[in-house]
């Protein structure tokens, strides 16, 4: 679950069905990633590749370590941290590879009681 340590995972399609990940490939190091559950919005950062996990790569479709516990780390391995990978086909059109965006969790986040139009970092209210 969102907030949690390990890896929250979701993929999207890229064109058809609503597209919702048309533009992930236009996200950037630091970009807020915001998740809203019933309780509580959290927000993520695109990371930047310094914790030695890209904050975007394209890679083969079997390549499913990308959404283990730490990206790119083991299936079995310990959580480090909380974590946010989205998924999607590339190029557009095309199942031969995945983009994929890894975000880590930030403390932007906030209750829906305390801020119930989100965070501040969706310049709301």
């Amino acid at each position: 679950m969102p907030s949690e340590r390990g890896n929250v995972a979701i993929a999207g399609h890229r064109v058809g069905r609503g597209s919702p990940f048309l533009d992930l490939d236009e996200l950037a190091a630091g970009d807020p990633l915001v998740v809203e559950t019933r309780e509580a919005w959290y927000v993520y950062r695109v990371l930047d590749g310094g914790t030695g996990i890209p904050g975007r790569e394209i890679v083969r479709p079997a390549d499913v370590e990308v959404i283990s516990p730490v990206p790119g780390g083991p299936a079995d391995a310990a959580p480090e941290g909380a974590y946010l990978t989205l998924t999607t086909c590339h190029p557009e059109y095309s199942a031969r590879q995945r983009l994929v965006v890894h975000a880590v969790l930030t403390d932007e986040g906030a209750l829906k009681t305390d801020e119930p139009d989100g965070p501040a970092v969706l310049g709301k209210g």
